[in-house]
């Protein structure tokens, strides 16, 4: 399981984030922990201000480029983890890393959310399309 959470957590980052000057921020934020590149990549594209401060703005302006669908999915999912933001603070401050985790939980919070209600016209009912849905590991232990 540990391996389809990492991966979908990639697969997400990738979308939300990379689509545009991702070379130059990949390079400030190479060799970090997941959680202290989480935290540099949301510092860096501007989404976390301060220690928990997220600009819905800027993520929204930041997914302007996809089809009104995902945009709005998106920005569902947004709404949802910045209602659930002070659980996500909690569940941070649990753990004990050399670096903020409230970014990558954050993000964590995103992916889940997108994949789970995700338009329909955007799975093509392939085996691992259905395994995902379902949320079984996709990679063998």
């Amino acid at each position: 399981m540990y391996h389809h959470q990492r991966a979908l957590l990639l697969a997400g980052f990738l979308l939300l984030c990379f689509h545009g000057d991702w070379k130059t921020m990949a390079e400030d934020c190479v060799e970090l922990k997941v959680q202290c590149a989480f935290d540099c990549a949301y510092r860096e594209m501007g989404f976390l201000e301060a220690e928990y401060d997220i600009d819905v703005e800027k993520i929204h302006a930041r997914n302007a480029v996809y089809d009104e669908a995902y945009q709005q999915a998106i920005a569902n999912a947004v709404d949802h983890c910045m209602a659930t933001k002070d659980k996500l603070i909690w569940e941070g401050e649990m753990l004990q890393t050399a670096c903020s985790t409230f970014a990558v939980k954050f993000h964590s919070c995103i992916v889940l959310y997108v994949m789970q209600n995700c338009p329909a016209d955007r799975w093509d009912g392939s085996p691992l399309c259905e395994k995902v849905k379902a949320g079984v590991p996709i990679c063998k232990e």
